[in-house]
């Protein structure tokens, strides 16, 4: 009997110094893999991610040699979609280096020669409709309409046909107070009839969308100095700005100021809640915006003139069209103008 007594208790004990053997290799397994994933997530951490503001990721995109057309149109396809992405959840977007140095330079130059009034309570320049505005002081101005780095996106938020709306010039100095936060279109639109702390249903007989600004910046904006601010998704808000925020967004931290360096172009949809900052920047603050829209739709029932001193391309002769229903009356800016478009 204690032979097989002895036997059973060594069985036992084999199995249960077996047990403690594997248990120890399970949790050895248990630290290695938890070692190798600490390892794998600092590495994906420390990769660079994908900056939207910098166009110089877009440049290397756009300009290395690729194998294929069709490898590259699908890399410049996920650069688009990334916009698209970033532009719907926040109502803006902004992409750093669009225009060149000489650009800027020429720009500017254009602008000084005509020499406008110190800027004060008037922080318009340039304005149409009424008229061809700044688009009558020089061809570089018109260039800018269809910029490649532009057209995308604008097609993505207004479809294959949209029209100019607006456009005029910005100009701030030094201690120049804050514009009022507003949005044209939505429940913060000062025709909604949104009443504050009450939901707001987007109705089908509303336009709550359909117009995109484009604001080219000519001078350094941003935190440190004043300019473009906005509530980053506000365009898709069912209630009214509250009081305590539109009257002091400085201190509401919902309330941005984006950074756009000189040469930047910042695109948001009127429905976002925007506004402008106190300038604080010693320089000059300098921007031109171009308001487009779907063809169908209109802010007012006057136009932007064709500037008569620039002989404008076709596609951009399309811009100035009267509203239509898309491509049934108004003719697409994309299908036949493939050549223009980024290759």
């Amino acid at each position: 009997m204690r032979g097989k007594h002895d036997s059973a208790t060594r069985r036992r004990g084999s199995a249960a110094h077996a047990g403690v053997s594997a248990g120890v290799e399970h949790v050895n397994y248990l630290k290695l893999k938890k070692e190798e994933l600490q390892k794998r997530t600092i590495e994906i951490f420390e990769k660079p991610l994908i900056n939207v503001t910098e166009s110089s990721y877009y440049n290397t995109l756009l300009e290395k040699p690729l194998e294929t057309q069709g490898q590259q149109a699908n890399n410049v396809m996920n650069d688009i979609e990334l916009q698209q992405y970033l532009f719907d959840l926040q109502g803006y977007l902004v992409i750093e280096n669009v225009l060149s140095p000489e650009e800027l330079a020429t720009l500017n130059r254009l602008i000084d020669q005509q020499e406008l009034p110190t800027p004060g309570k008037v922080q318009r320049f340039g304005s149409a409709p009424d008229g061809s505005g700044f688009l009558e002081w020089g061809k570089p101005f018109c260039e800018l309409l269809t910029h490649q780095k532009i057209m995308p996106i604008l097609r993505f938020r207004l479809g294959d046909c949209f029209r100019l709306d607006r456009i005029y010039g910005m100009y701030m100095r030094e201690g120049m107070p804050k514009g009022h936060l507003h949005a044209d279109y939505g429940a913060t639109s000062s025709t909604s009839g949104a009443q504050p702390g009450e939901y707001y249903p987007f109705r089908d007989n509303q336009v709550t969308n359909g117009f995109v600004v484009v604001t080219w910046v000519l001078s350094d904006t941003g935190p440190d100095y004043g300019g473009f601010c906005c509530i980053p998704g506000s365009h898709k808000s069912n209630f009214k700005l509250p009081q305590q925020i539109n009257q002091s967004p400085e201190d509401a931290p919902c309330v941005i100021i984006p950074s756009a360096p000189a040469g930047s172009v910042i695109l948001f949809t009127e429905a976002l809640t925007h506004g402008t900052a106190a300038w604080r920047g010693k320089h000059e603050r300098r921007s031109l915006l171009y308001k487009y829209c779907v063809s169908h739709m209109v802010w007012t029932s006057r136009r932007v003139q064709l500037p008569a001193n620039v002989e404008l391309t076709p596609r951009q002769e399309i811009l100035f069209s009267d509203p239509g229903d898309p491509h049934r009356f108004f003719p697409s800016l994309f299908e036949g103008f493939e050549s223009e478009q980024v290759a």
